[in-house]
This record gives structure tokens, sequence and C-alpha cells, in this order.
């Protein structure tokens, strides 16, 4: 019941192949398939930043990032934690860093050499974000994730498997 979208990295950041607006409420995330979302200031860019390849992280040290709300992280340092945060949870969450008003969530899809080949986001406004909704994108996206790897042909590395899988058995006991 949210806008998802899966993305894929270019030079500028993430493009957008595919997304499903969940479109049955009246307040929702509004999206432009033609926006490159910057890496830094989003879900899916800060998915890609910490599965994807090295050279993309390295690359964003050498710009000047981009402030777009007084969220955003501009600092490289700060960025490391993002990442660094990403991977230690499996999953990126943003709040309000792209577009006041609007958390997300996003989960890498891997290629077959366990290297992150896009993300898949689900966005919503921030108000309806809640630790609980949170853990309940988390895990879709995880789940959705790991089907998009499958059916790609990719390989989830073990070490996400071992986290998402945590989410997922967390879910089922909720």
């Amino acid at each position: 019941q949210e806008l998802v979208h899966a993305s894929v990295c270019q030079a500028k950041g993430m493009s957008t192949i595919s997304i499903k607006d969940g479109g049955i409420r009246g307040t929702r995330v509004g999206f432009d398939i033609s926006e490159v979302l910057p890496l830094h200031a989003t879900s899916s860019g800060i998915a890609m930043l910490a599965f994807g390849p090295h050279e993309i992280l390295d690359a964003l040290e050498k710009h000047t990032l981009e402030s777009f709300t007084s969220a955003t992280v501009t600092s490289f340092e700060d960025i490391l934690e993002l990442v660094k945060t990403a991977r230690e949870d499996g999953y990126a969450y943003t709040n309000q860093t792209y577009e006041t008003e609007v958390s997300s969530v996003a989960v890498p899809f891997f290629n077959g050499s366990t290297i992150a080949a896009g993300t898949l986001a689900i966005a919503t406004p921030s108000s309806r974000m809640d630790a609980s909704v949170l853990k309940k994108m988390a895990s879709a996206a995880m789940e959705t994730g790991y089907h998009i790897t499958r059916d790609l042909g990719g390989q989830v590395p073990t070490s996400i498997q071992e986290k998402w899988a945590l989410v997922q058995r967390a879910k089922q006991e909720a």
C-alpha cells in the first residue's frame, strides 16, 4: 500500500526501472520515474553504496554532495556511517533526506557475484513511519529482494541471508 520502486546504478545516481504506486491512500509519496535519485540522499543510493561495487563508494568521495533537505547527509564520513549501518542491518533507511515528509527503506538485489545489481525501495510519508512500520517495510523489502535476486540468477551473500532470515523470523514470531 506504499510506493515501491526498483532502481539500478548509473554514473550520477540511481535510475528507476520499475515502479508500483500503492495508491489507495489519500496521502502518499509522489514519484517522477525519470528522476535520477542521488546516491547519498536516498535509501536506494545508500543500499547501493553499501552492497554494490566498491568503486561507486570510492567515486562518491571525490564529489561535492548536494543538500536536498535539512536532514541530507553531505559529509563523506557521515555517508560511511550510513553505509556501515546498512551493512549491519541488511537494508538502508532514510528519513526526510531527499524530500521532506518522506521516509524509505531499501534493499539490494544481487547478481551472480553477490554484488548488488540494483535496489528495491519502499517509500512512505514520514507521518506513517514508526518502528513497527519500519520493521514491516524492511521485512517485505528483504523478502522481495531475495526473490528478485533468485529470479535474476543472482546470489544473496551469506552474511545478508543471515540478517534477512533474522528479520523474517522476528516477523513470524510477532
